[in-house]
This record gives C-alpha cells, structure tokens and sequence, in this order.
C-alpha cells in the first residue's frame, strides 16, 4: 500500500509539469497539482504519524509481560506456597514465551518497514524499545 502511494505520487508528479504555456498565458499548475493530489501524501502523513505510535504502543505492552514475567522468576520464594506458584508461574511463561516473543519480531519487521519506507527517523526511540524488548526475551531464555 505504502509502494502504491509512493508510486502514484511520482507519476502524478511528473505527468503534470509545474507550469504550461496556453497560447501567451503560462499557467501555474502547482495549486491544481495539490487540490488533485492530496489523498496519498495525506495518508502518508497519517501513516507516519500513527504507525511508529501504534508499533510502540504494541512492544511498550509486551515490555510490560516481560517485566512482571522476570520480576516474578528473580523473586527468591520464602514459603512453599510462594515457590509452588513460581512453578506455576514458570510454566505460564514457558506456554506464551513464544507468542510473545513473535508478537515482538513482528513488531520489530514492521518497524524495519517503516525505516525502509522513510515513514520513521532511524533515530526514533521505537528501536531502543525494541532493543529493549529483546534483551529482556534474552533474560527468560
């Protein structure tokens, strides 16, 4: 869909030149090229600004399932009920480990998608979360 923007763009942009002489008259076509070509670089702009918040969002809450999940294993257990549910508890990781973990690279190639359409700054601070998030799927490994 990105590639189709882009794409309509460019021909757009360049089947309608800037101006065209009509007999003595020149007439400026760039205000007509804008009034004719709004809907994709406004998608673009509601793209760039949603995407990058949204993929976020999505590894900001797996960062948080993480977190509980580690605080939980490094928590030494001091009663029997205590350690019974850190098993307990070890097995819920071991089931959605995975999950997580490829909701996490899904988000990750989503946002690598994003750099390679220009839609994020390589700087964002999406890709430190990321990097985050690995780190911490590392730590339950």
């Amino acid at each position: 869909m990105i590639e189709r923007f882009l794409l309509q763009k460019t021909q757009f942009d360049e089947i309608l030149p800037e101006s065209k002489d009509v007999g003595m008259i020149r007439v400026n076509c760039n205000s007509i090229k804008v009034k004719l070509n709004p809907s994709p670089r406004d998608n673009l702009k509601k793209l760039k600004d949603l995407l990058p918040r949204v993929v976020k969002e999505r590894i900001d809450k797996q960062k948080r399932w993480l977190l509980q999940m580690i605080d939980t294993i490094k928590t030494p257990p001091t009663k029997v009920e205590e350690y019974v549910n850190q098993i307990l508890q070890l097995d819920h990781i071991d089931a959605h480990y995975q999950s997580h973990k490829d909701y996490i690279e899904l988000n990750n190639n989503i946002y690598n998608h994003l750099i390679a359409f220009d839609i994020v700054d390589t700087k964002d601070k999406a890709k430190r979360f990321m990097d985050e998030a690995y780190k911490m799927i590392r730590d339950l490994d």
